[in-house]
Order: C-alpha cells, then sequence, then structure tokens
C-alpha cells in the first residue's frame, strides 16, 4: 500500500516537473518574441526619425529657394506632415518595459 501510494506521488510530481519545463519554454520563447519586437520597434523608429529629418530639411531647403508665397504654403504643410507624423510615432511607441535595458535585452537573467 505504501509504494502503491508513493509511486502515485512519484507520477504526480514527475507530471509537475514536465509541466513546469514546459512553462519554463514558453517563457523563453515569448520572452525572445518580445526582445525581437522591441528591437524592430527601436529600428522602425530609428527609420521614422530619419525620414522625419529629411523631410524637414527638404522644405527648409524649399522655403530657402522660393519666396513664391504658394510655395511657403507647401513647404509649412511639409514640415506640418513631419511632425504629424513624429509625434504619431512618439504616441505610439511604448517605453521599455521595466528590467529592460534599451536595445531590448533583459538585464537580469532568468534561471
Amino acid at each position: 500500500m505504501c509504494i502503491r501510494l508513493l509511486r502515485s506521488i512519484e507520477r504526480k510530481l514527475d507530471r509537475v516537473i514536465s509541466l513546469l519545463e514546459t512553462i519554463i519554454e514558453k517563457e523563453t520563447i515569448m520572452s525572445q518574441a518580445t526582445d525581437n519586437l522591441a528591437a524592430a520597434v527601436q529600428r522602425e523608429t530609428s527609420v521614422v526619425s530619419s525620414v522625419t529629418a529629411l523631410i524637414s530639411g527638404l522644405a527648409s531647403q524649399i522655403k530657402q529657394t522660393s519666396a513664391d508665397p504658394q510655395v511657403q504654403a507647401l513647404a509649412d504643410q511639409i514640415n506640418a506632415n513631419s511632425d504629424t507624423l513624429a509625434n504619431a510615432v512618439t504616441a505610439n511607441t511604448p517605453a521599455a518595459p521595466q528590467g529592460q535595458a534599451g536595445d531590448g535585452q533583459t538585464s537580469a537573467t532568468a534561471g
């Protein structure tokens, strides 16, 4: 009777261990996916910042080369569009979660 009880407990413990291992594997996969997503957002933010700077630079060049009020208004609209783009990126870029560095890597390793 005692041996059967111990075997039953052992099987249950083996099942719990198996489930914990599965959870750890899935957590690792999710962590890697989150790190990949954070890196992609960072790259996208850099690209958008570069595009915004380019657009603003073009608008400034247009304003400097023409005194035509219509061209000046178009340059102002380019600047407004650039600002809208920059504001949208800023508003929709999440801050790095606590425990993560700016490069998407966790600051402490899970064991």
